[in-house]
């Protein structure tokens, strides 16, 4: 487990950061549009 977290830091320290074009992208997919699913069934 400890050495996951110490793989996981490494290749966040050596790989750039992602352009501005994707994480426009990554913020326009976490937010949620439409008609909530879940919400009519409870």
């Amino acid at each position: 487990m400890p050495v996951s977290l110490i793989c996981i830091v490494v290749v966040s320290l050596l790989t750039a950061a992602p352009s501005k074009e994707i994480q426009d992208m990554v913020d326009e997919v976490r937010v949620p549009s439409g008609k909530a699913i879940l919400a009519s069934h409870h």
